[in-house]
């Protein structure tokens, strides 16, 4: 199997109340949103997995399902998440206890979040808190634990002296340097991105993206890079998954999903970002509004934005279907509908 396989995952968060419609029947819970509804990826060992789409599609539920770190009010309420360890053992990680999970973060997979500055604790060093995550982790003295985060912080271009520093006395760019050196400190097999350049400057991203692309070629990480940024997915995605209201959409290589889309959300998402050397003309937007998460439409999630939706569309919701080469797409109509 793959490292990484997310199966028809539902994810809902506590709401207030949904009131009346259509979604009542399709099964919505009172109260309750559904954040991820039925979504399925894959990510292989050494692969890196964008996994794209607009604000609140789902993206950052998905990973932190992963890892188990939803907040409070969060919950799982249906699907399988596995994850295949270094022994070729395949563990389900919905069901494991909390002394199993403390060990599996970090270990085996880790997280690299949006927002540095939030991320870092501002009144402890930068290095102590490294340090602290191997010392929980594994049974090292603490003078160790020190060299290795030095060497961290020199393998993501950081001088090893600044480990003593805090939060505030690095800029943007070395923050989210810690933040990878962080991920990586226990040599984890699958290595989480949300977002990790957001609020960076053009340069910085560049520098932080060929970074990033020099660890997964010299570790052979996996990852999955979350964002919602397309143009970003050419420096060092394989594969792409797109998101809409909760669901994976579309799947498949770079060129497949980005250069021949098939899903009319996909279509419209890759059209509404400006190409270098193309056309100088402001992109146009999707019309309409995401669905309200709270009522839940039984049919696809899309077909109310989408000029080419059909009755069927709004009444029943498409499965994923194969066009060749692991391109998939859940879409009734398109153009090869």
């Amino acid at each position: 199997m793959a490292l990484l396989e997310i199966r028809d995952l539902r994810v809902s968060f506590a709401c207030g109340p949904a009131g009346g419609g259509r979604g009542r029947g399709a099964g919505a819970a009172e109260g309750r949103a559904r954040a991820v509804d039925g979504a399925s990826l894959s990510v292989e060992a050494g692969e890196v997995l964008g996994l794209v789409g607009e604000s609140g599609c789902g993206k950052t539920t998905t990973a932190l399902s992963i890892l188990r770190l939803l907040p409070p009010g969060g919950r799982v309420d249906s699907g399988s998440i596995r994850f295949e360890g270094r022994d070729g053992t395949v563990r389900d990680l919905l069901a494991m206890g909390e002394a199993e999970l403390r060990a599996f973060r970090w270990k085996e997979a880790s997280v690299v979040f949006q927002g540095s500055m939030n991320a870092l604790n501002p009144v402890q060093r930068v290095g102590d808190q490294i340090v602290e995550a191997i010392e929980l982790h594994e049974e090292v003295e603490r003078e160790e634990a020190v060299r290795r985060v030095k060497r961290l912080f020199e393998r993501v271009g950081i001088e090893g002296s600044r480990a003593k520093e805090y939060p505030h006395e690095f800029s943007g760019g070395m923050r989210q340097r810690a933040m990878i050196a962080m991920a990586l400190a226990l040599g984890p097999r699958l290595v989480i991105g949300d977002e990790p350049t957001t609020a960076l400057d053009v340069m910085v991203q560049a520098q932080i993206f060929r970074l990033i692309a020099e660890l997964r070629s010299e570790l052979g990480l996996s990852m999955i890079l979350i964002t919602h940024d397309l143009s970003v997915l050419g420096e060092v995605c394989d594969r792409v998954a797109v998101m809409y209201a909760g669901t994976v959409v579309e799947s498949g290589s770079l060129g497949q999903v980005l250069e021949a889309p098939e899903h009319p959300y996909t279509r419209r998402l890759a059209a509404s970002f400006p190409r270098p050397g193309g056309e100088r003309r402001l992109p146009e937007s999707i019309p309409g509004e995401p669905p309200d998460l709270r009522r839940p439409e039984p049919g696809c999630p899309f077909a109310p934005r989408c000029g080419d939706a059909r009755e069927e569309c709004r009444e029943t919701r498409p499965a994923p279907r194969e066009l060749g080469g692991g391109h998939l797409v859940s879409c009734l109509g398109g153009r090869r509908g």
